[in-house]
């Protein structure tokens, strides 16, 4: 790896050996293989003097979301890299790397239950995971953070951390500052960084805890402090807060960006009675301006519909924004009338802070009653859609029993998203409800099912796609709960990131131990990608086949 002529190596074997140890360290967070030598280090002026030589040489620089660590690219080859400021000047560390050409198993590292656990409060029913921080949804849980307090159906939600023993402990329990009864707060989740939002689907009142409006809903906004705290900083609330309009009904986040979905939304973006179609849906975008999260978009399907609920699922990734309308009617041009065939809608923000609609998804084998866009999850180029009540049979279209499926979408090189792959995995039977819940993150896709079987019956299962270098997505693995609860519905909230996989089981009955049973009490899994090495397939790129960081020659 050749430094860029006028700099200075970094030679302070310390230094050299925690960089190295910091770059391999990330190698579990990221579908990556790093080689297996130590950091070339070296110093330049700034970070701006920096990516002007990458951009001169066709190379790029973006920081991975969420971490320390940026990669450089050019063609097919990638550096990780660590860069920090250093007695007044610009350390920068680097490692080739390359994406896994096998992919790696999931293995379960922890169940979560709440520390104050009860009956009959569902903890799981949402549940997200941001590299070190995962959130649990309890929309029926009575008590505040205290245990005091009670007040029925106000909810809650739980924060875990990733600690240096790689277990995932409890540090916090959450509760809205002006919870009320039955606001359901925790009914859905989301983690980024160090900012969590949680939705409050039945929520009555405005941010001064006046103007009741019934079914309204809100969403609430924890930042976590430099003393490790997680605070209230804001509730996000409609436009038009005319009542049942669910806003909270899904959330999502990226940086400094949320949306949260409101499916009983009815009004267009004049707010006028004029552009009233009832329950057609929307989803609001809130971007962070100096301390505060302001309501800036709200994002419409281009053909709104009475009852489409669009907005009953919603997934976020940069500057793309996916949403779900399970109970939409009609196909890409409106020309067929399927009822609750389902739909989903891609946005995606413009270099002027502009969201506009890029496509329309609709499910190549749609019949009515299948529900696609239940669930949905986003990751770059690559999205999924699921339809937990398509039918085993498709001419059987009333029958309860549903299997399910998922789908996935990819954007081409023209910016058009297609469908190339219809997830049917080869065990789903009748009642399995394949696709309630869906995730991506990189080249991993998950599915989850939470009446599919393992060694014992409607346990709950999630399946692991992995998309392959010939650019396949194969089925790799089906994971359940380590302690199998019949009917605990495992997998009916999923969530991943990155190597780590959340699911919620809101039936599950019985604490870490296998004790101390409370119906309905709930619990969450988490599971850990881990490196394969014994499988030998990854092909680490050797130093000789390494693109050089651009030299004064070079420029």
């Amino acid at each position: 790896m050749k430094m860029p002529v006028g700099t200075v190596r970094q030679r302070s074997a310390d230094s050299i050996r925690r960089t190295t140890g910091l770059l391999d360290s990330f190698t579990v967070a990221k579908d990556f293989s790093l080689n297996k030598y130590t950091a070339e280090s070296f110093y330049i002026p700034n970070y701006d003097s920096l990516k002007a030589r990458l951009d001169r040489n066709n190379f790029t620089i973006n920081k991975f979301s969420g971490t320390d660590f940026y990669s450089i690219k050019k063609d097919s080859f990638t550096y990780l890299a660590v860069i920090k400021p250093v007695d007044q000047q610009t350390m920068v560390s680097m490692k080739p790397m390359t994406v896994s050409s096998s992919s790696q198993p999931y293995t379960q590292v922890n169940k979560l239950v709440a520390s104050d656990r009860i009956n009959n409060v569902e903890f799981g029913r949402a549940v997200s995971i941001s590299n070190n921080y995962a959130v649990v949804g309890t929309q029926l849980e009575d008590n505040d953070a205290e245990g005091k307090n009670p007040k029925p159906d106000a909810g809650a939600a739980y924060i875990y951390e990733r600690g240096a023993d790689g277990k995932w402990k409890q540090v916090q329990k959450i509760v809205a500052a002006d919870r009320a009864p039955g606001a359901n707060f925790g009914w859905s989740v989301g983690v980024s960084g160090n900012v969590i939002v949680v939705g409050a689907v039945y929520e009555r009142f405005d941010a001064t805890g006046r103007n009741e409006s019934t079914s309204e809903g809100a969403a609430y906004v924890f930042e976590r402090g430099s003393d490790g705290v997680w605070k209230q900083t804001q509730k996000l609330l409609s436009s038009d807060r005319s009542g049942y309009n669910y806003f909270g009904t899904s959330v999502g986040i990226d940086g400094n960006i949320i949306v949260v979905g409101a499916s009983g939304h009815s009004r267009d973006s004049t707010e006028r009675q004029e552009g009233y179609v009832g329950d057609a849906g929307a989803v609001f975008v809130f971007e962070k301006r100096g301390n505060n999260w302001r309501r800036t978009y709200k994002l419409l399907a281009s053909d709104r519909q009475h009852g489409g609920s669009m907005g009953n699922s919603v997934a976020i990734s940069g500057n793309l924004v996916i949403a779900g309308a399970w109970a939409h009617d009609y196909g890409i041009k409106g020309e067929t009338r399927m009822e609750a065939c389902g739909a989903a809608y891609i946005w995606e923000r413009m270099e002027d802070g502009k969201w506009t609609k890029a496509q329309k998804l609709v499910a190549s084998d749609g019949t009515p009653y299948d529900e696609f866009g239940f669930s949905v999850a986003i990751d770059g180029d690559n999205a999924v859609v699921g339809a937990r009540r398509v039918s085993q049979k498709r001419t059987d279209e009333d029958n309860d029993l549903y299997s399910g499926e998922a789908y996935i979408f990819s954007r081409n090189e023209n910016g058009e998203w297609k469908e190339v792959e219809a997830v049917i995995p080869k065990d789903r039977k009748p009642g399995d409800y394949v696709g309630t819940s869906v995730g991506v993150s990189g080249n991993y896709v998950i599915i989850g099912s939470p009446r599919g079987d393992g060694k014992k019956p409607y346990i709950g299962a999630i399946y692991i796609y992995w998309k392959n270098p010939q650019g396949k997505w194969v089925h790799t693995q089906k994971i359940n709960a380590s302690d199998e609860g019949t009917y605990a519905n495992f997998g009916h909230a999923i969530a991943i990131h990155k190597g780590f996989i959340i699911s919620g089981a809101y039936i599950e009955w019985r604490d870490v131990e296998g004790k101390n049973e409370f119906s309905n009490a709930g619990a969450a899994y988490i599971f850990m990608r881990g490196n394969n090495p014994s499988k030998g397939k990854a092909n680490p790129v050797t130093p000789k086949q390494v693109p050089k960081v651009p030299t004064k020659k070079t420029q």
